[in-house]
């Protein structure tokens, strides 16, 4: 394939996957997030099959229907997830589905890379490799749990029940659900003396008698049910706002410059085999999130966005600098690759997984499968603007023709290419630091809280920007219930409304 059908093949997943999010709503709310998966999952080994056949218009179809399963994938785990996680432990299985993104991206480098070096045609393996996964998770999906807020919404209230008892204890599990259920029916509807509340019964009545039976479903069955639109998602406000700046600051901050075009960064910094930088940076991302893992949940997310954004800024400085300046070749080498290592140390640190974290916990229940289409929707729409954009702004920061072809000496010399790499990472550190005070301003600490305490908190409107809450005492479910009989959620001042 030429240069124009390989960077048309990389670059269309991106298209693709942003229009996938966007409509998948509709799918979510209809089949629940466990059927999106089992879609995602059958376009994933057509999509392999399609990407193994010598045909460039195979090979772009096939790249634009992963596309789709990406996109599909994306804005149905990241909530299912959340969902099923208990709240102390939320951050960590966050990270941990990042850990497997990173392991999976790091295999796939290795693979890539051992089999086109070393096998005739290896590249049609490598591609028809990529339909593995899922057809793994195909043959396991009858343990994959369904939402058990879509399960609520369709009136399934023993099976989303039994979805949070696999993964807590029946205390915990009853607690979660009895929250989930009163925020389906969403913030239209008063919950002060709990006259509308979905909450079946007193806190003191046996979790059972709360929530199974015909009467728990037909309180469920009363709740509003008209169809979400993207302005209910942007009256959110704050969440809107944090939800979609953290999401779109993520693509801009030039991870995809680094990891998806990294062989070009690492060529332009004088390296004679630029496929090693690749595994280099795959391999820190994967060691890093590792490390995020532990810490997220300790730590908090709002602290490890601020070290993460923090670092990467500085070594995209440094990065950018050293190739800009520094003649001596392997000064320039060691402190390139150094600088790139440290700017995926940071990304893996907390912009990776911590915004995925933070996006998922803000949102209201009843808002959820909306809103996390428009940020990932979005994500996707920043990251297709990068991917596309990427090598023009190289050339026109360089002082190349914007459409000059970077294989072309004569069109684009290595020198110009090297001087626009190393602008376009100064650029970028930028971002990187205006995300670092975006965080300081406007993202709040969540951890150790449940999603619906965290949404109706963020309702209240009254809490200062960078903590909305911190749990005082027994932080129960019962507890939180009991201060909101006293005080209207809803009230804009989150005044006294007794």
């Amino acid at each position: 394939m030429g240069g124009v059908w390989v960077t048309l093949s990389s670059a269309i997943l991106y298209p693709f996957a942003m229009l996938s999010s966007f409509s998948a709503p509709a799918l979510l709310e209809k089949y629940g997030a466990k059927r999106v998966l089992l879609y995602s999952d059958i376009g994933f080994i057509f999509a392999a099959g399609l990407t193994a056949i010598s045909s460039r218009g195979a090979i772009v179809l096939g790249r634009a229907v992963m596309g789709v399963g990406v996109g599909l994938s994306g804005v149905a785990v990241s909530p299912l997830l959340a969902e099923v996680s208990p709240a102390a432990q939320r951050g960590r299985i966050g990270a941990i589905h990042q850990l497997m993104i990173a392991i999976g991206s790091l295999l796939s480098s290795i693979l890539g890379y051992a089999f086109c070096s070393y096998v005739r045609h290896g590249w049609k393996v490598a591609n028809l490799v990529l339909a593995l996964p899922a057809a793994i998770q195909l043959v396991l999906h009858d343990h994959v749990p369904q939402s058990p807020r879509w399960l609520l919404r369709k009136d399934f209230v023993r099976e989303a029940e039994a979805v949070l008892r696999r993964f807590m204890d029946a205390d915990t599990a009853n607690d979660e659900l009895h929250s989930m259920a009163r925020d389906v029916q969403g913030p239209q509807h008063s919950v002060s003396g709990g006259s509308s509340s979905l909450v079946m019964g007193s806190p003191h009545e046996p979790s059972n008698a709360r929530f199974l039976g015909d009467q728990a479903s037909a309180r469920v069955r009363s709740a509003s049910r008209r169809d979400q639109t993207w302005m209910d998602v942007m009256a959110l406000g704050r969440v809107a706002v944090v939800g979609l700046g953290l999401t779109v600051f993520q693509a801009l901050s030039g991870v995809n410059i680094v990891v998806g075009f990294s062989t070009m960064p690492f060529r332009s910094a004088g390296l004679s085999e630029p496929i090693l930088g690749t595994l280099l940076v795959s391999a820190a991302n994967v060691a890093t999130t590792v490390l995020c893992s532990r810490f997220l949940d300790y730590l908090g997310r709002r602290a490890l966005l601020l070290a993460s954004t923090s670092i990467m800024t500085g070594s995209l400085l440094l990065a950018g600098f050293v190739i800009l300046t520094v003649e001596n070749e392997v000064v320039l080498h060691v402190f390139a690759i150094f600088a790139l290592v440290a700017y995926i140390f940071g990304f893996a640190l907390g912009v990776g997984p911590a915004t995925w974290v933070v996006v998922t916990e803000i949102i209201p229940t009843e808002l959820r499968s909306k809103a996390m289409c428009l940020f990932i929707g979005s994500n996707w729409l920043a990251n297709t603007a990068v991917v596309g954009l990427t090598q023009v702004a190289i050339n026109g920061l360089g002082g190349c023709a914007l459409t000059a072809d970077p294989a072309d000496e004569d069109a684009c010399s290595d020198e110009k290419q090297m001087r626009g790499v190393s602008l376009l990472f100064i650029l970028v550190s930028s971002i990187c630091a205006a995300e670092a005070a975006f965080v300081f301003l406007y993202v709040p600490e969540t951890k150790n809280l449940s999603l619906e305490e965290i949404s109706r908190r963020f309702r209240k409107g009254n809490e200062g920007p960078r903590k909305i809450a911190e749990p005082q005492g027994d932080s129960s479910t019962f507890s939180l219930l009991a201060e909101e009989q006293e005080w209207d959620i809803d009230s804009p001042n989150g005044s006294d409304s007794r």
